[in-house]
């Protein structure tokens, strides 16, 4: 399970451009389970239930990141952006970030703190301050390296202490892991499984909607990840807990979820 979450998370995969994900992912089914991709580049497993089966069953997870668009290149070469998803200003700053299909190294940069006057000092820089710097020395020269519409993504291997592990990406990589695992351990389901692996989740879940609608479950499960309660400020006291399992959600600002699902 750790060398399938290291290989997944290795694996640049932005909102919108999953599809190396994808591959990696039907690479892993190919010849094991029925599959096709929708319109929207949604990955839909089939495994046939016993016959005649129970439910008709979802398992979803999410492929794609959180990132950035670059938008812009300035005379000097320094990358204009926007992000991807929701992204907190406040943990992006400084962090390496990989730029469009060849991986360009860069880092997410701000006006250095010697060159602040006090009232930008005691700001948050705001997203128009930020820049992306891959090192070009001028505008002709970083369009020889990337171009608008590339996408970025932060940079960094899965690393961990013991049985943890920490990585930029484990949203939702660990999700599309849990999902190939199950695939892997229910060889003869009793019901219809669907594994979907869906695109587009960090901008509004534009994916799973249709691919929802396109499977018609009579029972769905979102794997995802969550924040846990038992870090210092937490609002609740230790609802999720790291080690302590999966979490069930009960609700969020997207939905109810179903009672008698939460319940089984």
């Amino acid at each position: 399970m750790l060398e399938l979450i290291k290989e997944l998370c290795a694996i640049p995969g932005v909102s919108g451009r999953e599809d190396a994900v994808r591959e990696y992912i039907i690479g892993k089914i190919e010849g094991h389970a029925e599959y096709h991709v929708d319109a929207l580049g949604n990955l839909i497993v089939f495994k046939k239930g016993k016959k005649p089966a129970n439910h008709k069953v979802m398992l979803d997870a999410h492929m794609d990141e959180v990132g950035f668009i670059i938008t812009g290149i300035t005379p000097e070469g320094f990358l204009r952006f926007t992000k991807v998803g929701g992204i907190d200003t406040r943990v992006a700053l400084g962090r390496a970030v990989k730029v469009g299909e060849h991986g360009i190294s860069g880092v997410l940069g701000v006006k250095p703190i010697h060159l602040l006057d006090k009232k930008e000092e005691a700001d948050m820089p705001k997203d128009d301050d930020l820049y992306i710097d891959i090192g070009a020395r001028n505008r002709e020269e970083a369009k020889t390296m990337v171009m608008v519409g590339d996408t970025a993504a932060f940079s960094g291997a899965l690393s961990g202490n013991g049985n943890r592990v920490m990585g930029p990406y484990l949203d939702n990589r660990a999700g599309c892991a849990v999902l190939l695992e199950t695939m892997q351990q229910t060889q003869h389901p009793t019901n219809d499984l669907y594994y979907v692996f869906t695109t587009q989740e960090e901008v509004g879940m534009r994916g799973a909607k249709p691919a929802a609608w396109a499977v018609d479950p009579e029972y769905a499960l979102a794997v995802d990840v969550t924040c846990p309660d038992d870090q210092p400020g937490a609002l609740h006291e230790a609802t999720t807990k790291l080690g302590g399992g999966a979490a069930i959600k009960i609700m969020d600002h997207s939905v109810l979820c179903h009672r008698e699902v939460v319940a089984r």
